[in-house]
Parts: C-alpha cells; sequence; structure tokens
C-alpha cells in the first residue's frame, strides 16, 4: 500500500479500496467516537461533542477525552451547602 500524502491520495484510496476495508475504516472511526463520548461523558462532558472529536481525531479525541478533568467531582468540591434553620 502507497502513503497516504495528501487529500487527493486519500480520496484515491476510498474509491478504490474494497467495500470490506471501507467498512472497517468506519466501524473504527465511529467506536473511537463512541469510546470518547463515554468517557467524556462520565467527565461531566457534552458526549456528543466529544462523539465529533473522536470520530474526527480517532486516538487523540480517546486521549483528550481521557486527560480532562472531572467536571463532577470539580462541582461537588465547589458547590456551596446551605443550612435551613427551624425556629423553635
Amino acid at each position: 500500500m502507497d502513503k497516504i500524502q495528501n487529500w487527493d491520495d486519500a480520496v484515491a484510496w476510498w474509491r478504490s479500496a474494497p467495500d470490506d476495508q471501507k467498512l472497517t475504516v468506519v466501524v473504527v472511526f465511529a467506536l473511537c467516537g463512541l469510546i470518547a463520548a463515554l468517557i467524556a461523558n462520565g467527565k461531566g462532558r457534552n458526549p456528543i461533542v466529544w462523539f465529533v472529536v473522536g470520530v474526527v481525531l480517532p486516538i487523540v479525541g480517546i486521549v483528550i477525552a481521557a486527560a480532562m478533568s472531572n467536571l463532577r467531582h470539580r462541582a461537588a468540591a465547589v458547590a456551596p451547602t446551605v443550612v435551613v434553620q427551624q425556629p423553635i
């Protein structure tokens, strides 16, 4: 297989590739998006946005989603505690 060095090479490969290879590429990209979305959702982030990031940047999106801080823990740590006293 020749190296894909630019967009024209990628398009030419896609047009000439067998259907099973195309399906494999689509499934791998979708799985990367799903993994990034699940990680991001567990950290309190928007899973739809991170699905798209995971599809566009397959491995990088997963790494970034895993490296992000957890918004749920941060929100719990800074949430004020309100104490209401009832009159006696």
